[in-house]
């Protein structure tokens, strides 16, 4: 009985190397060499549907491809029941990503740099299958024609790949938010005619609450940081939603953004009525309350809270306010500013970071600050069709804002806490150990795994 129990195993054994070896050679002409041993690599191509043959002594393998441009791809792997899938860089010791998921299909989105080696290491799941084939395409995301959009390091980061890896977003949202999100933006102003937010900015619902009009503009503002000529209002919005694919200036976080811009910030103008910022904030929440605005963009602050300030938002539970942390350097928990540091839960706290990943050394962070994004040599609008770059997190939250939108426009149904937990949680950030203990998150605002997270929400 033994020798036919060692027999039939000799058998099996000799059947299943057989069929590897030919599913192997059937491969070949699409893919080029299969492993046959455990340790080998098998280079990819770009563009083109893999197939790659297991069996029990090829269970654990490395994979590797090096793009010849540098941009946004997105790597899909599938048709196997998985162990372990892992993407490293040209190192091989330093991992970039794991996937959490184990079947259906595997997906690692990111910025990718030309000429740059990087691995896959697969281990298949050999319990239950001891030998087969899964699949695997590599795609390159087209970049939009937006003139300035290579130096939007933001959105492509192309000196070492941290960006909030927008373009996976946007693909993978393609089909399905292509209807207006209303995105609020309480500022200073907005140059309206700009070039390249003429076609986004809500003219009908837009507001200048600071001089109770509907001029969003007003050139005879006294001169001030404060007011609309100070270009503060119009470069924020532009980070939000400029037009995408237009072939002038930049692209905008949110493609299909309806701005609302509720001008709550300025000084007076002779012989014209005059709110104070507060008072004027406050009027901006109802009116956002009262127009199923839920986003409410808060790129401002200062050291005194104000009790209609924060009543004004705690009422107005249904809005999710994008905050940005100051720029005073400052431990939050310390040395607390508003609207910040009111904690409340449809609130989202946003620090700043430099092009390395570094938290900006002018960036308020701590207490309850959630997440950085790019806040350091912006490139976005400015009155009178100028373009320029602009630093602080006041540049930062917009990012947040325009990925808030793109997560509300495709799941409306989200509550203001659904949609932070989807962009703050540890498996929706990009984790930078430099951020530890800085911000809640300990990592920087990633659009594509905000978007996955939102789905399962």
């Amino acid at each position: 009985m033994r020798k036919l129990i060692s027999i039939f195993i000799l058998l099996l054994m000799i059947t299943m190397m057989s069929s590897a070896q030919v599913c192997a050679e059937d491969c070949k002409e699409v893919s080029g060499e299969i492993l046959h041993k455990e340790g080998a690599i098998k280079e990819l191509k770009i563009g083109e549907y893999e197939k790659v043959d297991f069996n029990i002594f090829t269970k654990d393998m490395w994979l590797s491809f090096q793009p010849s441009d540098t941009g946004s791809y997105i790597i899909n792997i599938y048709g196997a029941l998985f162990q372990n899938v892992e993407l490293y860089d040209s190192t091989k010791l330093n991992m970039i990503e794991n996937s959490k998921e184990k079947n259906g299909t595997i997906k690692f989105a990111r910025t990718f740099l030309a000429d740059s080696k990087y691995y896959l290491h697969i281990t298949i799941d050999s319990k239950l299958i001891h030998f087969g084939r899964f699949y695997l395409f590599i795609k390159f995301l087209e970049k939009p024609n937006d003139e300035l959009f290579s130096e939007q390091w933001g959105l492509m980061n192309q000196e070492n790949g941290l960006d909030i890896n927008i373009l996976p977003a946007w693909e993978t949202v393609k089909n399905c938010c292509n209807n207006p999100i209303r995105i609020g933006v309480t500022d200073t102003g907005v140059f309206e005619q700009h070039i390249d937010l003429k076609n986004k900015i809500n003219r009908e619902l837009s507001f200048n609450f600071v001089h109770n009009s509907n001029e969003l503009y007003p050139t005879d503002e006294k001169n001030s940081k404060l007011a609309a000529k100070g270009g503060h209002g119009t470069a924020v919005t532009g980070i939000i939603g400029a037009e995408n694919g237009n072939n002038v200036g930049i692209s905008g976080v949110c493609l299909n953004a309806s701005l609302v811009h509720m001008k709550a910030l300025g000084k007076k103008i002779d012989n014209v009525p005059y709110s104070g910022s507060v008072a004027a904030f406050v009027k901006a929440v109802e009116y956002a309350q009262n127009n199923q605005v839920k986003i409410i963009n808060c790129s401002f602050g200062g050291s005194s809270p104000s009790e209609a300030e924060l009543e004004a938002m705690i009422k107005a539970d249904d809005i999710l306010f994008i905050i940005a942390a100051g720029n005073n350097s400052n431990n939050l928990e310390e040395l607390p500013e508003y609207p910040a540091c009111y904690y409340l839960k449809n609130c989202l706290v946003v620090s700043s970071m430099n092009q390395q990943g570094e938290l900006s050394k002018f960036s308020n962070y701590g207490g309850p600050c959630d997440i950085v994004a790019p806040g350091e040599n912006i490139m976005t609008t400015f009155p009178e069709d100028v373009f320029d770059t602009s630093s602080g997190t006041s540049m930062s939250a917009p990012f947040v804002s325009g990925v808030v939108g793109i997560i509300l426009s495709t799941y409306p149904n989200l509550s203001p806490e659904q949609v932070i937990s989807s962009i703050v949680s540890h498996d929706s950030v990009t984790i930078l150990g430099n951020l530890k203990g800085k911000v809640r998150s300990s990592g920087c605002l990633n659009a594509y795994k905000a978007i996955k997270m939102a789905q399962k929400e």
